[in-house]
């Protein structure tokens, strides 16, 4: 390459964490926590708009529903949208989509508005995730990207936790609109902020970019150093012809997608299982009460804020392959563990932790592995429809827990199964780090060597 051409992945990797990283960082931090908050609000606010609208309990299962459909379209839609505009727009769009359609929840009165409305705000949480992943990634030097990659997602579930918090607060003093009210506002008022506060990805400009200006003007942020206007930027990068599906699999990575799609179906349904169910399964005579069911779901989404904040430490000491095929394996131990002993409410709630703690940690680590194996024009597409096989697990657990529970399995019985989902997560990592070589940035630095 010529010397007065620089690779923008190197200059990243080797530059400090710049004043322009840090807000990239923060506000797609930020998105998350918005993320987090609206999933949470419709939870908190159904009992209400049920009454409202006249429905039953299982009613309001189509409204979830919506949503999570929403989202999984929305994660495939506008994740490929990213790889062909840019995330920055896509991110913007998505903010705005789930912020408007949240305010428009407030002024629903059928059942078919409200889940028309759950839909359209899904759209916007689905195509967010993947753009404020690979946004923040690309803008963050390889040696940090791990924690980096572990906050964006640590950020999702704490902003679950402010949702349930502030929702019952809100839903208490101002009733059930205010939770939409405020939940709507916010992403809106983001949206603008991201218009004007960040750039485009760098690595993505370097690629489609047909002007070196703006690639420059954000280099010069980037080092803090003057850019000549002969200084000329690329990216490398191992993607031929048009961002796509196609691209998912061209290339020789038919067998690399499939494995990422097995661990993020796995790791995303059952970090979901368990404050949706344990309520139901392990409240009963012979079970837990339901306030220390209560707390199981709260230890349980506390331990997956912990390994997802904890997840650069640890892969950093061991390696990806290593730490998620560990995180699995012990995930199914204790993901087992909470359906056996309900005479042992303490130990109970200590197994629900760990089983979140470590399927965070794989949960997080998928993630950063499909960052490091997609190249730059077709990542967000990866990312996308990466957590849109995550989101369709989540769609379909809940029908299977049903079958299980309508032919008479118990929770003990469900709960051995699910502990056995993992393992087989494990086995698929385990596969793909056979193919480490194709690893195009590295969740790690020297990762490759891992």
């Amino acid at each position: 390459m010529n010397k007065d051409v620089v690779d923008v992945g190197v200059l990243i990797d080797d530059s400090r964490f710049s004043p322009l990283q840090i807000r990239v960082v923060i506000l797609c931090g930020l998105a998350s926590v918005l993320d987090g908050i609206d999933t949470q609000s419709i939870g908190i606010a159904a009992p209400e708009l049920a009454k409202i609208l006249t429905l039953t309990p299982a009613g309001l299962a189509p409204v979830f529903s919506a949503g999570l459909l929403g989202a999984l379209t929305g994660a495939l839609a506008l994740g490929t949208l990213a790889d062909r505009i840019g995330r920055k727009y896509v991110l913007i769009l998505s903010a705005l989509l789930f912020g408007m359609f949240s305010l428009l929840t407030v002024i629903a009165t059928s059942f078919e508005q409200l889940i028309a409305l759950r839909f359209l705000a899904g759209l916007g949480l689905g195509g967010a995730a993947p753009c404020f992943t690979a946004l923040a990634a690309e803008y963050t030097p390889a040696r940090r990207r791990p924690f980096v990659i572990g906050l964006m997602w640590a950020s999702f579930p704490f902003g679950g936790m402010i949702g349930a918090f502030a929702g019952s607060w809100l839903l208490k003093t101002y009733g059930w609109s205010s939770i939409f009210y405020v939940g709507g506002i916010l992403p809106i008022v983001l949206a603008l902020v991201l218009a004007f506060a960040i750039p485009e990805s760098l690595r993505f400009l370097a690629l489609r970019s047909k002007s070196q200006a703006s690639v420059r003007a954000i280099a010069k942020q980037v080092t803090g150093r003057t850019v000549g206007e002969q200084q000329q930027f690329s990216a490398v990068d191992q993607t031929h012809g048009h961002a796509g599906v196609r691209s998912l699999f061209a290339d020789g990575r038919l067998p690399t997608t499939l494995l990422l799609w097995v661990v993020f179906c796995i790791a995303f349904t059952i970090l979901v299982f368990i404050p949706l169910w344990a309520p139901t399964l392990l409240v009963g005579p012979n079970g837990l009460q339901p306030s220390q069911a209560f707390a199981a779901v709260a230890f349980n989404n506390g331990g997956a804020v912990i390994g997802m904040l904890l997840y650069g430490f640890l892969i950093a000491r061991l390696g990806p392959f290593k730490l998620l095929t560990g995180a699995f394996l012990l995930a199914t131990i204790f993901t087992a563990a909470v359906g056996q002993m309900p005479d042992y409410p303490g130990l109970t709630i200590a197994a629900a932790f760990l089983s979140g703690f470590f399927l965070a940690c794989g949960g997080v680590g998928v993630i950063g592995l499909a960052t490091a194996f997609y190249p730059t024009l077709v990542r967000s597409t990866g990312l996308g429809w990466g957590l849109a096989v995550a989101r369709a697990g989540q769609v379909c657990g809940p029908i299977v827990t049903g079958w299980m529970l309508h032919n008479g399995m118990g929770p003990s019985q469900i709960f051995l199964v699910l502990g056995l989902l993992p393992v087989v997560a494990g086995i698929a990592v385990l596969l793909l780090s056979r193919d480490k070589n194709r690893l195009v940035m590295g969740p790690v630095v020297n990762v490759a060597a891992q």
